[in-house]
């Protein structure tokens, strides 16, 4: 059974999917967090064709895979759904309105609940012979319990309400050439507005998949980089449509067997810095500026952002905990672009591809040592290695042509430690050439 680990990918795709929840000044009296700012919404069917598509209901993800027909697919698709504005008793309810109780503050803004749809271990060899259709569907519910004030005792009843989703997730896949497949991935909002006013932008955002992104995860193949294609697949990757969200490599660096397909343009192996202290949320504003503005906040806007939501507050305590060191941290940090694995005197095996240079092909799979790395004019990473098997290794150190080769990270996959075996390194290892 190919199971979906997104363990690997979450605190991204966590980003991804809170980004824009609330934004600075993190208070509901201020005009810009009386609408909502998240990326990646799907609105229902219904409500985005009378828009004539200006509000997209469906989203879709277009990608290649090298594999065979027995490879395995995993597709993991995260959204938020919002619900109803929470109610206290004798309070009628009002989505942006905060409400004071004793000593407390209360708000009805709608809050989101995370949702999941989940299909595991698909092999191609069914998408190839017909589409999958998968629909979904999350029930309305209700639920209440009691509001805790500051003295915490009950101060009323707190009751929350969500209303049905429906939609469908479609999956399908096509042979593009020899052990290359283009995955195509449609996720579509199919909800009915069931006398919601179409004109009643609140109403629908009730009926409205937020944030919506896809985690892909295949089992015996590979996905391939839209950024950077190998040469022979690029009119191919180039071909790959995809509607209101992009896919990038997601995972360790040179790992291919995941992708995340997010609502906003990122880079293959995306990662939250890890200087930064947690989510702040304000559509991928600087960390640094905003932790500076919210511990400039006044005690009474500080009693508004607490009145927020469990998220706002939890900002808010971790932002007044930082200490002087973690402040500094976020002003910001150099780091290399070669991987630790890949550093000088690391031992690698070759695999080099969209080139067509013979001697490329005479150096695929061999094993090699990396003398250094180098940049390009075009600020490009370049590996240069010395090939192990070489008699004149110890020229390649020195620099010498014939012996000394380059290729970029992605060509050179670092040796497991069973395969290092004994190995002689040259006499002079810290001798560079030129």
């Amino acid at each position: 059974m190919a199971e979906l680990k997104p363990e690997r990918v979450k605190e991204i795709s966590d980003a991804v999917l809170y980004e824009g929840h609330f934004l600075y000044p993190y208070r509901l009296s201020a005009l810009k967090n009386r609408q909502r700012w998240t990326f990646g919404r799907l609105y229902p069917r219904a409500y985005g064709e009378a828009q004539r598509s200006v509000d997209a209901w469906f989203m879709q993800t277009e990608c290649l895979v090298l594999g065979r027909p027995e490879t395995r697919l995993g597709v993991r698709v995260r959204f938020l759904q919002l619900m109803e504005g929470m109610d206290v008793d004798g309070v009628p309810p009002n989505r942006a309105e905060v409400v004071p109780i004793h000593e407390d503050l209360f708000h009805s803004r709608q809050e989101p609940v995370e949702r999941e749809v989940i299909i595991a271990d698909l092999p191609f060899a069914e998408l190839l012979s017909s589409p999958k259709l998968v629909s979904f569907a999350f029930p309305t519910s209700r639920e209440g319990e009691p509001f805790l004030g500051s003295s915490c005792r009950a101060d009323g009843q707190v009751v929350r309400r969500r209303w049905p989703l429906e939609g469908t997730l479609e999956l399908s896949a096509r042979c593009t050439g020899v052990a290359c497949f283009k995955l195509t991935v449609r996720v579509s909002n199919l909800t009915r507005l069931h006398g919601a006013d179409p004109t009643d932008r609140d109403a629908v955002l009730l009926r409205t998949l937020l944030s919506a992104h896809s985690i892909l995860e295949v089992r015996e193949g590979r996905f391939v980089s839209l950024l950077d294609p190998p040469e022979p697949l690029g009119p191919l990757a180039a071909g790959c449509h995809n509607v209101g969200t992009w896919p990038v490599l997601v995972g360790e660096e040179g790992e291919r067997d995941m992708m995340l397909s997010a609502p906003m343009i990122l880079y293959d192996y995306p990662r939250v810095a890890p200087e930064s202290p947690g989510d702040f949320f304000d559509g991928t504003e600087v960390d640094e500026l905003l932790t500076l503005r919210v511990l400039t906040l006044t005690d009474e806007e500080k009693r508004e952002v607490r009145a927020m939501d469990g998220y706002a507050r939890a900002l808010l305590d971790r932002t007044e905990r930082l200490t002087r060191e973690q402040v500094l941290r976020l002003h910001g940090a150099l780091r290399s672009e070669v991987p630790p694995a890949l550093q000088p005197g690391a031992r690698v095996r070759l695999r080099p591809r969209g080139r067509s240079d013979a001697m490329d092909l005479i150096l695929s799979g061999k094993t090699a040592t990396i003398i250094c790395a180098e940049q390009d004019d075009e600020g490009r990473i370049h590996l240069a290695v010395t090939v192990d098997e070489d008699p004149g290794q110890d020229l390649g150190w020195e620099g010498q042509p014939g012996h000394r080769f380059y290729f970029r990270p992605e060509e050179v996959e670092p040796l497991a430690v069973e395969e290092e075996g004994p190995h002689e390194p040259p006499a002079d290892p810290h001798r560079r050439g030129g």
